[in-house]
């Protein structure tokens, strides 16, 4: 199968399936004391979500994940989050949500790692369910 047919064929199984997952490119400063990781899990009729962070070094780390949520039932925002002190090897949950989404609907979930006033990790991922 040559490259192009791979990708419409991809293309078909994620549009059949009748949901999309996007993911961006965690962005990472340079010296900092954690990083982050984000992690969205389909469930039967939605969504859960795990933010956590993983220490690079000793700081206070302000983390916040921020879920925005679509749908043929309205639209809802929430926030959570954690001022954590870290260590070089420590692992620590921000947030933990779970969240119903429609037959169709958008799902974008941020998580933002800062250190003083430096915004020093962001990752988001965004999740689109269509009826095919």
């Amino acid at each position: 199968m040559g490259h192009q047919n791979l990708r419409r064929y991809l293309r078909s199984v994620l549009v059949s399936a009748g949901c999309a997952l996007m993911a961006a490119s965690p962005t990472i400063a340079g010296d900092i004391s954690a990083t982050g990781s984000l992690n969205v899990v389909p469930t039967d009729g939605g969504y859960r979500i795990t933010a956590s962070l993983d220490g690079r070094g000793s700081g206070t780390i302000e983390a916040k994940m921020t879920v925005l949520k679509q749908d043929g039932n309205g639209r809802v925002q929430t926030q959570q989050s954690r001022r954590i002190r870290t260590r070089k090897g420590q692992s620590d949950e921000v947030a933990t949500s779970t969240v119903s989404l429609a037959d169709e609907g958008t799902l974008k979930v941020t998580l933002v790692l800062s250190e003083g006033d430096r915004t020093v990790y962001r990752e988001s991922h965004e999740v689109t369910r269509e009826i095919p």
